[in-house]
């Protein structure tokens, strides 16, 4: 579909974004998930595996690995500047750690923050779409944990922190003339776009997610898929996943502003097909071959009969399918939330807490019940 008749879709759908106007202490309500109420939750002893889930990992990074970047480049070939990798599992960890009453993970969080702010890191960042992908990418940790810890913090320093982040979150609002404009690197770009202005009440900035949101069911086949990431060879299966991350984030984002992203239908198709067809692949690799057989920048491997499967292991420092944790918790769709409850049970819980940059953080923390 043209760019042009996107738009006219978006603007004739007839889903409006709820208006919030909201006095200052609503509006900097975090809307991923309720902080005070999962506070609360996690002291219940119903909850103690979750909370060990909060706290499984206490790694103390030496200080030079956390020492503030000005900016992040753009690298040769395939992959992203690594540069913020560290800085965002500290939030990652701390963020967890802290929402679970760990007094010292929150003390060092908000030292590590306002180390950042004080020092405008990142912000001779060239506009570009690769380290401004790796940007957006950390930035989605950054503003969960400054959520979490920033009761804590006097009111200069939230301001600190708050402009700080508000310069970074406004400075990845840019568009590349290119592919990059329409596919995972802007659904990322939304979902960072839509949790700030969510948490800091900017309609205009909330808007944005919901309408890319809107926007890639336009784009969506009839099937589920998403063409500019089906293409994409033997990473196929991993953009599409990485799409269903920012979609999920975006529809968490919604429903805590009275928008059900999570039950959006537009000409049958949404984010609970866009599920269907990824599990789909998992399932069998076959369905993806003709799309994935373009074998547009296809990352490590140019073999698209050999379907890049990482994702379904735990990584070291993450799990690219901690998105599942809020997925299967508020998905509107039984079918497809039933689906993915399988495929967590059989190759993901075991490897708990799931923790990813592109939910915010500890997954299992935020989200799993007992």
């Amino acid at each position: 579909m043209k760019k042009v008749q996107r738009i006219a879709l978006i603007m004739l759908s007839g889903f409006v974004v709820n208006s919030f106007v909201l006095p200052s202490h609503a509006a900097d309500r975090f809307p991923l998930f309720d902080i005070d109420q999962r506070r609360e939750e996690l002291t219940r002893p119903e909850f103690k595996d979750i909370r060990e889930g909060c706290m499984a990992i206490n790694e103390k990074m030496p200080d030079r690995e956390l020492e503030p970047r000005n900016s992040l480049v753009a690298t040769q070939g395939y992959g992203t500047d690594n540069g913020m990798n560290n800085f965002a599992w500290a939030m990652i960890l701390q963020g967890g750690r802290a929402l679970a009453g760990d007094k010292k993970a929150d003390e060092a969080a908000r030292k590590l923050l306002l180390d950042w702010a004080n020092a405008k890191a990142l912000e001779e960042t060239p506009e570009h779409y690769d380290p401004y992908y790796a940007l957006k990418r950390g930035l989605l940790p950054t503003i969960t944990t400054f959520a979490i810890v920033r009761p804590q913090m006097s009111k200069d320093e939230q301001e600190t922190v708050k402009a700080w982040l508000d310069g970074l979150v406004r400075r990845v609002d840019a568009t590349f003339d290119g592919d990059v404009d329409e596919n995972n690197h802007r659904y990322l770009a939304d979902s960072v776009l839509m949790l700030w202005g969510g948490y800091i009440g900017d309609k205009r900035l909330y808007k944005k997610g919901v309408e890319r949101f809107e926007a890639a069911l336009a784009d969506m086949q009839a099937d589920g898929a998403l063409p500019l990431e089906d293409r994409r060879g033997a990473r196929a299966l991993w953009y599409l996943r990485q799409s269903l991350a920012d979609f999920t984030l975006m529809a968490e984002v919604g429903r805590n502003k009275g928008d059900d992203l999570y039950a959006l239908e537009k000409n049958d198709r949404s984010l609970a097909l866009l599920m269907n067809h990824f599990l789909n692949g998992v399932q069998n690799q076959g369905v993806m071959l003709e799309r994935a057989s373009e074998n547009y920048i296809p990352g490590p491997s140019n073999d698209f009969l050999n379907p890049d499967m990482g994702f379904l292991d735990n990584r070291g420092r993450r799990h690219l399918l901690a998105f599942g944790e809020a997925y299967r918790l508020h998905a509107q769709n039984e079918f497809s939330r039933a689906r993915l409850e399988t495929l967590m049970l059989r190759e993901v819980d075991e490897e708990r807490p799931l923790m990813d940059d592109y939910i915010g953080g500890n997954a299992t923390c935020f989200w799993a019940r007992p």
